[in-house]
């Protein structure tokens, strides 16, 4: 197998790895909050059933009327810069009878912005008299997401 020899230009990318993670773990968590008060508000909560617990890693647990699932988020490097993917799961049974997670939607955040599905021509626009509404559709896309139990 042959590998590559990296230089200035890949380096440039990764040499503020630390400060750029977090300022992306702190985008993701903020939200995860966000999408969590959403749900926790009178007719979504009575409505979508879905209860989200953030843990401190930035991962979250998710209950939901059609089973659990979990949003995992996992550091990489995408073409704009470092990048922060919620991996949306939901667990299911292997023929085995045992528990294992299915990804069946992503969300994507990078220095750019947000972006469901992780479709580049997709992205969210936050910081104006919709939010509410952006957070409740991501609400929705995960509730959907873990309800059709596959990859979307």
């Amino acid at each position: 197998m042959a590998f590559k020899v990296f230089g200035d230009q890949e380096f440039d990318k990764v040499r503020h790895a630390v400060a750029e993670s977090q300022r992306i773990k702190q985008r993701a968590k903020t939200l995860m909050e966000n999408i969590r008060a959403v749900c926790e508000s009178e007719y979504p909560k009575e409505s979508w059933g879905i209860e989200l617990q953030i843990g401190e890693d930035g991962n979250v647990g998710i209950q939901t009327p059609y089973g659990r699932g979990r949003a995992r988020l996992v550091m990489s490097l995408g073409e704009n810069g470092t990048q922060g993917i919620y991996r949306i799961e939901r667990e299911a049974l292997n023929c085995l009878d045992q528990s294992e997670w299915r990804h069946v939607w992503s969300i994507r955040l990078d220095g750019k912005g947000l972006y469901p599905a992780n479709d580049p021509n997709t992205r969210m626009q936050f910081g104006g008299f919709r939010d509410d509404d952006n957070y409740a559709e991501l609400a929705l896309s995960i509730l959907y997401a873990i309800a059709c139990g596959h990859e979307q």
